[in-house]
């Protein structure tokens, strides 16, 4: 949580993780469960919850899934490489 300076939003997360995993935001959101696209949530999750400090619940919401599936995604193996997708000030 360490992470100082402006807190991004989830739609503003969201659209920097896809532009850089090359995944459609709008399949990120839904329940694909192919590869890249689960790849692209859990990076979200782990960002979202992990890093700014945002809510399961709050991250569930914005993705149409269950909190269980985003504690889940938030808690496990942390994405190798992960702070490049911190957003830069």
């Amino acid at each position: 949580l360490g992470w100082r300076g402006h807190v991004p939003t989830l739609p503003a997360m969201l659209e920097g993780i896809a532009g850089r995993v090359g995944v459609e935001a709008a399949r990120i959101r839904s329940g694909n469960r192919k590869r890249d696209v689960s790849h692209a949530r859990r990076l979200l999750c782990q960002l979202a919850v992990n890093k700014f400090g945002y809510s399961g619940a709050d991250v569930a919401r914005f993705l149409g899934a269950t909190t269980s599936l985003v504690s889940r995604l938030a808690n496990a193996a942390e994405v190798p490489g992960l702070e490049k997708y911190l957003p830069m000030k």
